[in-house]
């Protein structure tokens, strides 16, 4: 980009989404190649997405065993743009998605998918467990799924095992809703719960989605969710645990991306047991529940809200520009475009010199 532009002196400024594919390893090899720069930044989305980018960072160093200084890796999260959230009076949006004024509704929003997201089957067995036959708990279930427009054999799974578990009329699935049912569901909802395994959830949005429309929050306490949701305070985070033993044989170098997010589900643990005690909590102390949900709406218009975070894009913006001012960079040695006429210089008998 630097060499595009010949402006040597620019910072490159990077931005994280999904860290799970082992092309981020290879690009960052690529990058360090390249020559990145102490003002130049790789921004992450959540404190533990940071120690992610620095480990394998710190592998591709130590095996480039480059010259120049290490790239920044400063912490600015996603954000919402909170005054695009237009909250449904609660028994309209309940009304129109069949749902009672009387019913406690604990909500999922996101992928729907067995390895890309979070292992909603032992969600559906928890909820089980603890309210089966309470015709006034609900568990809505909704987001897009791998089938565009219709519903693929997660969603089935998941189906039939609401219907083994007799819970028909508790469980709903809302398959590929649009925004405007989206709505309404968060409008409609008591807690959002976000049961989150997978390496490919490195933040969180739906969360902050369901905070701005003053929901409590239950969710696994898995990277970005822990720099989203205050403990006790916004809601609730109940223990993962990952069995180094299981995954160490995974090497990504060598398994197809599906092949390495699945062996790395199967080697995370869910504290479920926990996940059904703050389910019980919440629903049996609905005036705490909505004090967390309040809480959590103050917690995400002051530091999610899109005005917010690009002020601190901008003043990383100016930071590394007044850094680059100050860097004398040296021009001779950056070869990123081939110089064919000398390359192949030595194909021809004799050469020419050049006209006067």
């Amino acid at each position: 980009m630097r060499a595009y532009a010949a402006r040597h002196n620019w910072p490159v400024v990077g931005i994280t989404h999904d860290i799970s594919s082992p092309e981020v390893y290879n690009q960052l090899i690529l990058a360090h190649c390249g020559g990145l720069r102490e003002n130049d930044a790789i921004v992450c989305c959540s404190v533990a997405t940071a120690q992610a980018v620095q480990r394998q960072i710190t592998a591709v160093r130590a095996m480039l065993r480059p010259r120049h200084a290490t790239v920044k890796l400063p912490i600015i999260p996603y954000g919402i743009d909170i005054s695009s959230i237009v909250k449904i009076p609660q028994p309209i949006a309940r009304s129109e998605l069949c749902l009672s004024s009387n019913d406690f509704v604990f909500l999922y929003i996101g992928r729907i998918c067995g390895i890309t997201k979070a292992d909603l089957a032992s969600l559906v067995l928890s909820f089980g467990t603890i309210f089966a036959g309470r015709s006034n708990v609900r568990l809505v279930l909704a987001g897009s799924t791998t089938s565009e427009g219709g519903e693929d054999g997660y969603v089935l799974h998941l189906r039939r095992l609401i219907a083994e578990k007799a819970l028909d009329k508790q469980v709903n699935i809302f398959a590929n809703p649009d925004d405007t049912t989206k709505s309404k569901l968060y409008s409609s909802a008591n807690v959002f719960v976000s049961p989150a395994n997978s390496l490919q959830e490195s933040f969180g949005i739906a969360l902050l989605e369901a905070m701005a429309y003053g929901l409590a929050i239950i969710a696994s306490d898995w990277d970005g969710y822990r720099d989203i949701v205050l403990h006790g305070k916004t809601g609730y985070l109940f223990n993962t645990r990952i069995f180094d033993n299981t995954i160490a044989h995974i090497q990504s170098a060598f398994e197809t991306w599906p092949i390495l997010l699945e062996g790395v589900q199967r080697a995370v643990l869910l504290d479920f047991g926990e996940c059904e005690r703050f389910m019980i909590q919440c629903e049996g102390d609905r005036k705490t529940t909505e004090a967390l949900g309040c809480a959590g709406q103050r917690r995400v218009a002051q530091i999610f809200d899109w005005k917010v975070i690009l002020g601190q894009y901008r003043e990383l913006w100016r930071n590394l520009v007044e850094m680059s001012a100050r860097t004398k960079v040296e021009t001779s040695a950056i070869g990123l475009f081939p110089n064919s006429a000398k390359f192949f210089e030595g194909h021809a008998s004799y050469s020419c010199p050049p006209e006067d």
